[in-house]
């Protein structure tokens, strides 16, 4: 399977990378983790350009979180206020849930794109709760940077320095997401311990 994956990147490169996390991010759960973690891989092994590996994840998570946004924005409303009551979803539930994304919305951009689920959902409801096109705009830039770059890098020093195999990228990107979740996790904890 590795090797499949391997041969696909090496073959559309740049390509793949945009659609696999464009489509992922945009509600396909996939493991997207894992391939920023196995695009920094190939960064180091030097199959794949630093440069143009951090472009295309850039550009294709950014674009993906504001197509979301601008779907639940503007298909959003309509769509829970009339099919909402089949999943208990009243529209007195939706403005509850919209006034709580507005404040904090962006811990849960920032935050939620570390985890799967959330991160494909954050998107849509930020577009249902209406958080200001422009604020949102510095919300998913935010949490791109601090979502792809630190996967790639592990990845680019992972694969150049210890000479990581790639079959290893889905249990490092796994890894470091849950690393992520547990720290934040322990911060949260440990501030309302001094409360």
């Amino acid at each position: 399977m590795m090797d499949e994956v391997l041969n696909l990147l090496e073959n559309y490169g740049y390509a793949l990378i945009i659609l696999s996390l464009f489509i992922g991010v945009i509600g396909i759960p996939a493991p997207e983790e894992s391939l920023i973690f196995l695009v920094g891989l190939l960064v180091g092994y030097g199959r794949l350009a630093l440069g143009l590996s951090v472009i295309s994840a850039i550009c294709s998570v950014y674009a993906a979180l504001l197509v979301a946004y601008a779907i639940g924005r503007w298909l959003g409303y309509p769509f829970m206020k009339r099919f909402g009551k089949f999943i208990g979803l009243t529209e007195r539930n939706l403005e509850i849930v919209s006034k709580g994304f507005q404040r904090n919305a962006l811990r849960t951009v920032v935050f939620g794109i570390f985890i799967p689920g959330l991160r494909q959902l954050s998107p849509y409801v930020a577009g249902v709760s209406r958080v200001p096109f422009k604020r949102y705009l510095l919300y998913a830039l935010i949490a791109t940077l601090v979502w792809v770059i630190p996967f790639l890098i592990a990845g680019r020093i992972l694969g150049s320095v210890f000479h990581v195999g790639p079959e290893v990228a889905p249990y490092m990107g796994l890894g470091i997401g849950v690393l992520f979740v547990f720290y934040w996790l322990w911060k949260k904890r440990k501030k309302l311990r001094f409360k």
